[in-house]
């Protein structure tokens, strides 16, 4: 919560670096580009900035990760494929970017995982098989937009399987459950 708007190149020879905690600041222009080679790193959360461009699959090398917040940013582009690759990963915030494209599979690979919010971007399609049939076994909670704008929704995800909280952009977030299943919503 300071008023930085840059970080430079050389915080990556920080490889003891356990957690970066830089939101609510100024920070503009891409994903620095020196995060990648922090090896250590455990936490990372920069959200409430204005990071745009693409999210780089050098995240995918923070093979430490527990926890990765990007939210309230304007990140553009897929979520990279990459994000698979953090198997320790137990909370993964990207949610009110401008994220597009189809949801990556990989994200099947994360079962660890607590929490995933990647509502109130632009990604659209079907919630792949492998991503549903993963997060069946340890459900983490799920907020994605699968309710509707305009009467179309933007991802489509069966009822009662993985996708537990439905995001409508503008409205806000509901458990996906029947009411006489609600209850996973509120034991997780």
């Amino acid at each position: 919560q300071n008023r930085f708007t840059s970080i430079d190149s050389s915080i990556g020879q920080l490889k003891a670096l356990e957690t970066l905690t830089v939101y609510e600041n100024g920070l503009t222009g891409p994903f620095p580009s020196g995060i990648g080679s922090l090896v250590s790193l455990r936490r990372l959360s920069m959200h409430s900035n204005q990071l745009s461009g693409p999210i780089p699959s050098v995240v995918g090398q923070l093979s430490r990760l527990t926890d990765l917040n990007l939210s309230f940013n304007d990140f553009s582009g897929p979520i990279p494929t990459e994000i698979g690759r953090l198997g320790e990963l137990s909370s993964l915030e990207l949610r009110s970017n401008k994220l597009q494209g189809p949801l990556p599979g990989e994200l099947g690979n994360l079962v660890s995982l607590k929490t995933i919010r990647i509502d109130d971007n632009d990604i659209k399609g079907a919630v792949p098989e492998e991503v549903c049939s993963s997060f069946e076994s340890f459900l983490p909670s799920f907020y994605l937009d699968c309710g509707t704008r305009l009467g179309e929704a933007e991802l489509s995800c069966p009822t009662g399987t993985c996708c537990m909280f439905c995001c409508t952009d503008g409205r806000g977030c509901g458990c996906a459950y029947e009411p006489e299943e609600q209850w996973l919503c509120f034991n997780v």
